[in-house]
């Protein structure tokens, strides 16, 4: 009987194995690591008066490949799913001169904030 009883506890405890193992009981829960980076900022003029509408290009440096996405309301621009480099943002308004940033690199899982001022043309 002691015998009978010992498989049983075996035949449970293997059961109770098999189980937990497929179910993943005890492996730490994997997480999502993304490989990209964004680039955020806001467009401002001379007064600090944010910029709506205005047309931001980013381009990265190595390749000159560009995006481009235009101000929010709230003169915030944002460029998402970026991979690794170094990029420049430029902006060109109506009625504003001509503005880029300096190149900056952008790594993976990075927010880089670029803001810009504008200043008016012709000054």
């Amino acid at each position: 009987m002691r015998c009978s009883s010992l498989r049983s506890t075996w035949g449970f405890v293997s059961l109770a194995a098999l189980t937990s193992a497929a179910l993943g009981v005890g492996v730490p829960a994997a997480r999502a690591q993304s490989t990209y980076g964004a680039v955020v900022g806001v467009l401002t003029d001379s007064t600090k008066a944010v910029v709506p509408g205005a047309p931001v290009t980013l381009k990265e440096v190595q390749t000159n490949v560009t995006r481009t996405t235009t101000s929010g309301s709230d003169g915030h621009y944002e460029f998402l799913n970026l991979t690794q480099g170094r990029y420049q943002v430029a902006v060109e308004a109506s009625g504003f001169n001509k503005r880029a940033s300096e190149p900056f690199p952008v790594a993976a899982r990075q927010t880089v904030r670029i803001d810009i001022e504008l200043q008016t043309a012709g000054r």
